[in-house]
């Protein structure tokens, strides 16, 4: 007697251990760009900063003697909070030493105090096109 013998079915499985290391490696990457992109904080009055930085509370400085913020190129976040700067000698709120950017996220970030709100360190006419502002 002859047995018939069924063909062997093969069973695809995929592999899903490349897929769970590459998606792995996108999370990861994704989470340290967004680690970087939080910047530096802006924690004391004269601090200088560069790239990108953001308030986190508010900043009095109506009697440090010093600029609120020197921001060195990049981005200043402020937040929704306010740099009081010191009026005495004229002070700069923000003192923008290379192009830069100021906003606020949320809005009603303020500057106050100080002789000028936002300006750059020749005080030139290139002011306007070195500083935006948004949401102030």
């Amino acid at each position: 007697m002859q047995t018939k013998t069924r063909p062997t079915q093969l069973r695809y499985r995929p592999r899903l251990g490349g897929f769970r290391l590459g998606l792995f490696t996108i999370l990861a990457v994704l989470l340290s760009a967004g680690l970087a992109m939080a910047g530096t904080e802006v924690t004391s009055c004269g601090q200088v900063v560069s790239g990108s930085a953001f308030l986190s509370g508010d900043l009095d400085c109506s009697s440090s003697g010093t600029d609120g913020v020197v921001l060195a190129g990049g981005s200043l976040d402020l937040r929704g909070f306010t740099i009081t700067a010191d009026s005495s000698f004229g002070s700069c709120g923000v003192l923008c030493t290379r192009s830069c950017k100021v906003v606020s996220t949320p809005p009603g970030g303020t500057i106050t105090g100080a002789g000028f709100g936002i300006c750059d360190d020749a005080f030139d006419a290139d002011l306007a096109r070195s500083v935006r502002l948004n949401d102030l």
